[in-house]
């Protein structure tokens, strides 16, 4: 057991939020607010992306192919 100083466990709640938001847990969170990014290409692939973003959390870019619907690429500060 170690105890971390207060920033360093706020840092870290952050980081997990992002590493998470590629589950999609988050849809059912009525404090997380998503919006469209518009097209982009992901590996030469035509994909869609949506900003997720939360009070006190990092924002997320997650970007899904638009043929398969599946998530390509996900973006966030480290």
């Amino acid at each position: 057991v170690q105890e971390l100083p207060k920033e360093a466990l706020t840092e870290m709640r952050k980081q997990k939020f992002a590493e998470d938001a590629d589950r999609l847990g988050f849809l059912g969170d009525k404090d997380v607010e998503v919006t469209a990014l518009g097209e982009a290409k992901v590996g030469g692939r035509a994909s869609v992306g949506v900003l997720v973003k939360a009070k006190d959390r990092r924002e997320v870019k997650l970007y899904f192919d638009k043929e398969s619907g599946r998530l390509v690429k996900r973006e966030h500060t480290v």
